[in-house]
C-alpha cells in the first residue's frame, strides 16, 4: 500500500494551521477574562508574530527555528500575561533581582503559566510547519508584514509593547539614577560599614532602663495603605492607637517586603540594582538587631511564610537574629493561603513560641505576617459576609476588604501579647511593611509601578507600655521608617545612629504637646526601583518627583496638592542632576 506523503503533510499543515487559529482564540479568551483592553493585547500579539515569522526566514536548521519560535512565544506570551495581572510591564532590573524566587512564586501562578506555556508550545509548532509557505510566497507576504509592523517599528517608544519594554531595561543607564547609586547610596553603606566598625561604642545602662523597654516587639502587617486607615476599614488598628502613639501617615521607603525590612531594621534606604542580601551587604552594615544583641537582647524572627522567599531567612540571620522561625513553628493542619498561615491561627503559634522561649528580660521580636492583605486581594471564601463590600467592583474594594480582614486579625495578636506581658513591660511597634495603591490615580493598582503618595505612606503605632503620657497622642509630622532604629537606640540610651535621612522622633513622642504640623525633621527618600524606575525628596510641602524613564523632575506642593495633579515639571537634564545634588547630596 503506497502512502500519500503530499496529502498527509497537506493534513498536518491544515490541522496545524487550525490548531494554531483555536489555540490563540482560546489564550486571546483567558486574557479577556481579566483585561478590559483586549484589543491593544491582540494588536500587540500580532506585531510580534510578524517579527517572529520575519526572523525565521533567517534560520535555516529546522530544530533552532522551531525552540527559537517557542523561546520567543512563550517569554513574550509570559511578558503579556503577567502585564494583564499585574498592570504592570516586567522589567529586567525586578527578574533579575527576583530570579531565585520563581519556584516559590509559580505555585501562586500556575494555571496562567500552563495556559502560557500551552499556548507558547502549540503556536511555535503552527508557525515551524508553516514555515516553507511563507518562504515560497514571501514577495506577497513582506509588504504585509511591513504594513503591520510598520507602527511597531517606528513608533516603538509610543507602543505600550512588553517585549520592547522588557529588552529596553536591560543595561538602562541613567545619569540622576547613578548619582544616586554612586554617591547617596553608597556612601551611606560606607557609613553603615563604620558604625558596625565602632559597635562596641554602643552602651545601655539597662538597669536604669524603663520597664516598656524589657521586650521590644515589631510587628509588620502586609501592604497597609495609611488612605485606607479609617475607623470603619481598620477599627481593632485604631483601637491600639489610642494606647499609644499614632503616625497616621508614615512613610514606607521601598515598595517590596524585604526592601522594607532593610529600611526599618538597618536605617537605609534601597539600591536599584539589588537587595542588601543579594549584594553581601547585609553582612557588612549595622542593623538594629546586631546593636540589640550586643546589648544582651535575645532576638527572635518570625514569619508567616516561607523563609527562602526573597532569602529573608538569610538576611535576617547575617543582621543579628538568634532565632529565625516559619514553617517549624506550626502544626500540618493549620490553614493556609497561598501566601502563608493565617494570621489567627499563625499569631497564636508565634506567642506560644515566644513565650515559652523568650528571656525573663531583653527581648527583640520581629513579627511579619501578611497572607490575607496580599497582592490579588481575594477575600477567602467564607468571609464574604464580614468585609465591608460584599460584591467588590474595582481593586481598592478588594484592597479595604482585605485590610479590613488583617486588621480583624491584628486584635487576636494584641491580646495575645498582653496576655504575654500582664504588666505592660513592652515596646509595641506596628507599621505596614510597605503601602500597596488603592487606585486613588486612575489605574494605580500595582506597587511595582507609580511614585504617587499612595505607593509610599502607610501608618506606625507605637505603644510604650502602660506610661500615660505616651498615650492618645498623634505625630502628624512626616516620618519615615528609616527614622525607626535610630529612635529605638535613643530610647536606649545609646548613640542614635542618624544619617542625613534618617533620625529619631524620640524629641516628639515626649513633648507633651506635639507639634502636629506635617513637616519634615529631615529629607525622606523613597525609592521605586521597578518599571520606570522613580525616586523622590520629600521636603515637605515639596515633592520632587524623578521619572528615569521620561527624564524628568515633577516638582508637587503637597499641601496645596494632595492629589499630585499640577506638579512643576523640569525638563533639562542637567537642570535636574543639579537640582537632585543640591537635594540630597551627603558630602
Amino acid at each position: 500500500m503506497k502512502i500519500n506523503f503530499s496529502k498527509n503533510k497537506l493534513i498536518i499543515n491544515i490541522s496545524a494551521g487550525f490548531l494554531f487559529c483555536v489555540i490563540n482564540i482560546i489564550y486571546i479568551a483567558y486574557l479577556f477574562a481579566f483585561s478590559n483592553n483586549i484589543f491593544l493585547e491582540v494588536y500587540k500579539w500580532s506585531q510580534l508574530l510578524a517579527i517572529i515569522i520575519l526572523c525565521l526566514f533567517f534560520i535555516k536548521n529546522s530544530a533552532a527555528s522551531f525552540f527559537t519560535a517557542l523561546f520567543i512565544y512563550c517569554f513574550y506570551l509570559i511578558l503579556v500575561t503577567y502585564f494583564i495581572f499585574t498592570g504592570s510591564e516586567l522589567d529586567y532590573p525586578f527578574l533579575a533581582r527576583n530570579f531565585k524566587d520563581i519556584p516559590a512564586i509559580l505555585p501562586q501562578f500556575l494555571l496562567p503559566a500552563i495556559v502560557t506555556l500551552i499556548a507558547g508550545a502549540l503556536s511555535s509548532f503552527s508557525i515551524h510547519r508553516f514555515k516553507n509557505i511563507f518562504k515560497k510566497n514571501f514577495p506577497f507576504i513582506l509588504p504585509a508584514l511591513i504594513l503591520v509592523g510598520m507602527p511597531f517599528i517606528t513608533r516603538a517608544d509610543k507602543l505600550n509593547n512588553e517585549f520592547i519594554y522588557f529588552i529596553k531595561t536591560v543595561g538602562k543607564k541613567d545619569k540622576a539614577i547613578d548619582y544616586y547609586q554612586d554617591n547617596i547610596y553608597n556612601n551611606l553603606i560606607e557609613q553603615s560599614i563604620d558604625n558596625k566598625k565602632t559597635l562596641e561604642e554602643i552602651r545601655a545602662d539597662k538597669a536604669k532602663l524603663p520597664k516598656y523597654l524589657d521586650n521590644i516587639i515589631i510587628l509588620q502587617l502586609e501592604s497597609l495603605n495609611a488612605f485606607l486607615v479609617s475607623e470603619k476599614n481598620t477599627p481593632n488598628f485604631l483601637e491600639i492607637a489610642k494606647a499609644g502613639i499614632f503616625f497616621p501617615k508614615f512613610y514606607g521607603n521601598g515598595v517590596q517586603t524585604i526592601l522594607a525590612q532593610e529600611n526599618i531594621l538597618c536605617s537605609l534606604p534601597n539600591s536599584f540594582d539589588f537587595n542588601l542580601v543579594k549584594s553581601g551587604g547585609d553582612k557588612k552594615v549595622l542593623c538594629l538587631p546586631e546593636a540589640l544583641k550586643f546589648l544582651g537582647y535575645k532576638n527572635i524572627f518570625i514569619k508567616s511564610y516561607d523563609l527562602k522567599f526573597t532569602r529573608t531567612g538569610a538576611f535576617m540571620e547575617n543582621i543579628g537574629f538568634g532565632e529565625i522561625h516559619a514553617d517549624d513553628i506550626m502544626k500540618k493542619d493549620d490553614p493556609k493561603y497561598l501566601w502563608g498561615w493565617r494570621e489567627d491561627i499563625f499569631y497564636k503559634r508565634a506567642f506560644d513560641y515566644l513565650g515559652k522561649n523568650r528571656q525573663d528580660k531583653f527581648n527583640f521580636f520581629y513579627i511579619e505576617t501578611g497572607p490575607t492583605n496580599h497582592w490579588q486581594f481575594k477575600t477567602p471564601a467564607g468571609m464574604e459576609e464580614t468585609v465591608p463590600f460584599k460584591n467588590p467592583k474595582n481593586h481598592q474594594e478588594r484592597l479595604t476588604n482585605t485590610t479590613h480582614l488583617q486588621d480583624q486579625y491584628l486584635k487576636i495578636a494584641w491580646d495575645e501579647l498582653n496576655e504575654m506581658f500582664p504588666e505592660k513591660n513592652y515596646t509595641l511597634l506596628i507599621l505596614g511593611d510597605h503601602s500597596w495603591p488603592a487606585e486613588i490615580h486612575p489605574d494605580n493598582t500595582f506597587n511595582q509601578k507609580g511614585n504617587f503618595e499612595e505607593n509610599f505612606l502607610t501608618s506606625m503605632i507605637i505603644v510604650l507600655g502602660d506610661e500615660k503620657k505616651f498615650k492618645g497622642k498623634i505625630i502628624n509630622s512626616r516620618r519615615s521608617e528609616m527614622d525607626i532604629m535610630p529612635s529605638i537606640l535613643e530610647l536606649l540610651g545609646a548613640p542614635a545612629r542618624h544619617n542625613k535621612f534618617s533620625s529619631s522622633f524620640i524629641d516628639e513622642l515626649n513633648n507633651e504637646e506635639p507639634d502636629n504640623k506635617e513637616v519634615n525633621k529631615n529629607k525622606i527618600l523613597l525609592i521605586q526601583p521597578y518599571s520606570d524606575k522613580y525616586f523622590s525628596i520629600i521636603d515637605y510641602p515639596a515633592k520632587y518627583q524623578y521619572n528615569s524613564e521620561q527624564k524628568i523632575m515633577s516638582i508637587y506642593d503637597l499641601l496645596a496638592d494632595p492629589e499630585e495633579k499640577s506638579g512643576r515639571v523640569i525638563k533639562d537634564k542637567n537642570q535636574i542632576l543639579d537640582l537632585i545634588k543640591e537635594l540630597i547630596s551627603v558630602e
